[in-house]
């Protein structure tokens, strides 16, 4: 097993501990705090938290965990299938609802063609991709002597972090008009995150470096992203 990672030699174990167990229940929870800020007033404090998040690690911890980045066509390639295998069946649905009559795009739909370009070019890897894997499949990703203990506890924390964000998502499609049909898609949103957070880890392991998962989660969200915005397109 992975030992905790440690602040500095001469802290104190226990200390260390203490610190290492905070930032890996406080990381994931900071997400939530931010989504229930915004979605009640609005204030968009996500680029703030990425900043802040980019500072903490790059201050603290990368000189503590090595990136373990090797350049490989392989692995590339997994990045790259396992980012279009998981955006897939978003994909489908919303070429062809399923349970549903129709699909609201949403604001993608009404993007400029800058606006995509500045969407999937910077907003998802640096607001998303990036920072979330080198959090999740770097400074908390703790690798265990059982493989599938690593990915589900790395999934299970990647979830969390979603917890508040993916409701108030699905809240505000039409699924959001009843109690029953909310709960229903907001634990489906769930499933599917955790699925993305089992992917990610997967390829974080077969890799050896959370950059090929970074690979994977962009071209996961800007692959959704652009058949969203294309198809709202379609439809005007």
């Amino acid at each position: 097993m992975m030992a905790a990672p440690r602040i500095t030699s001469s802290n104190p174990w226990h200390l260390t501990r203490v610190v290492w167990i905070a930032e890996l229940w406080l990381i994931p929870l900071s997400n939530n705090v931010v989504a229930l800020i915004f979605w009640r007033t609005g204030i968009d404090l996500y680029p703030v938290l990425a900043a802040v998040l980019y500072t903490y690690i790059s201050i603290r911890h990368l000189r503590v965990l090595p990136f373990g980045f090797v350049w490989s066509r392989r692995s590339i390639m997994v990045g790259i299938a396992a980012g279009l295998a998981l955006a897939l069946p978003a994909m489908i649905f919303f070429i062809h609802p399923i349970l549903v009559g129709n699909v609201s795009y949403g604001p993608i739909a009404t993007l400029s063609v800058n606006g995509l370009l500045r969407r999937t070019l910077v907003d998802l890897p640096f607001l998303t991709a990036i920072i979330e894997e080198l959090v999740f499949r770097h400074w908390l990703f703790i690798e265990t002597t059982s493989t599938s203990a690593t990915v589900l506890f790395n999934a299970f924390i990647f979830t969390v972090w979603h917890g508040v964000a993916g409701f108030t998502a699905i809240s505000a499609t039409q699924f959001g008009g009843g109690t029953g049909m909310l709960l229903l898609a907001y634990l489906g949103s769930l499933a599917a995150v955790f699925v993305g957070g089992v992917i990610f880890a997967v390829v974080r392991l077969k890799t050896g470096s959370f950059v090929y998962s970074v690979l994977a989660h962009w071209i996961s969200d800007a692959s959704i992203v652009v058949v969203i915005w294309s198809l709202g397109h379609l439809t005007h």
